[in-house]
């Protein structure tokens, strides 16, 4: 099972050697090139050079030069979506904030744009959900990627009961006849013949997890549905919708204040593979 959380993780070794402070790099600087341009003046007035002129290292270093698209596509990673041969791209796009959430949505043709330059680049991992506009977002990523398509891995959500003609969300809504509508959905707005990852979007109080999880395993049973995945969801959760049908990733906001929380969420999906 793969754990995706709503952060970047750099992994690697730590280091006992003690760093200088900015200011102290920036003030060794500029006393370095003080000293080079007092120099430089007195070789030019004399003609000669009264002693050898050091450059300092910084400047010796070669200017950073960034990675062709070519060499961007090799660097990114791999991961493999729980115990199926799917591999995706490990720095996966959220698009939810191409349509909702953070300000007005953004231009159609320029996210189109941005989600293809991120495939140029090696991305194969794509995030939606049905309520992200509501619909549009779907509708958006399905745009851009019809030209990729048996290429790219979509997850997108369901779960939540939306007014179709205000957009309006009328709370949770997890019943399996309201999930096999929202595959439907999702398959005409993605441009799809199957959705890859379908999570429930959060827990619905009112609707018992196996019964979300049978619901989600009849849609793979008619080739629907690839993978079964769940977002936001607690180790006791995962656990109980896990013994009906696999679930294949779980996927959390991630922060210092729900550290402890998704430790044992993330702790539970390795357990079960």
């Amino acid at each position: 099972m793969l754990c995706l959380t709503g952060s970047t993780t750099v992994l690697g070794s730590s280091t006992s050697r003690s760093r200088r402070s900015p200011s102290q790099h920036s003030w060794r600087r500029e006393r370095d090139r003080v000293k080079l341009r007092k120099a430089t003046s007195v070789q030019r007035q004399t003609g000669a050079r009264s002693g050898p002129i050091r450059t300092p290292a910084y400047q010796k270093e070669k200017s950073f030069q960034p990675l062709t698209e070519e060499q961007e596509t090799r660097h990114i990673q791999k991961r493999i979506l729980g115990k199926s041969n799917q591999d995706v791209s490990a720095l996966g796009l959220g698009c939810m904030g191409m349509s909702t959430n953070y300000g007005p949505p953004r231009d159609r043709q320029e996210m189109i744009a941005l989600i293809r330059a991120a495939v140029e680049r090696g991305v194969t991992f794509f995030d939606t959900a049905q309520v992200y506009g509501p619909f549009t977002n779907e509708g958006l990523v399905g745009e851009a990627l019809a030209p990729f398509r048996e290429h790219m891995v979509i997850g997108t959500k369901f779960g939540f009961e939306i007014d179709p003609e205000t957009g309006q969300r009328r709370g949770l809504n997890s019943r399996p006849e309201h999930i096999k509508q929202s595959a439907e959905g999702s398959l005409k707005r993605l441009r799809v013949e199957t959705i890859d990852l379908f999570y429930q979007h959060r827990m619905d109080p009112d609707e018992p997890i196996e019964d979300v999880a049978g619901a989600v395993k009849d849609l793979i049973r008619e080739v629907k549905v690839k993978y079964f995945g769940l977002s936001e969801a607690g180790a006791q959760t995962i656990r109980q919708a896990h013994a009906v049908q696999p679930v294949t990733a779980i996927q959390s906001e991630y922060s210092l204040w729900r550290e402890i929380r998704k430790r044992k969420s993330c702790q539970r999906a390795k357990n079960s593979g």
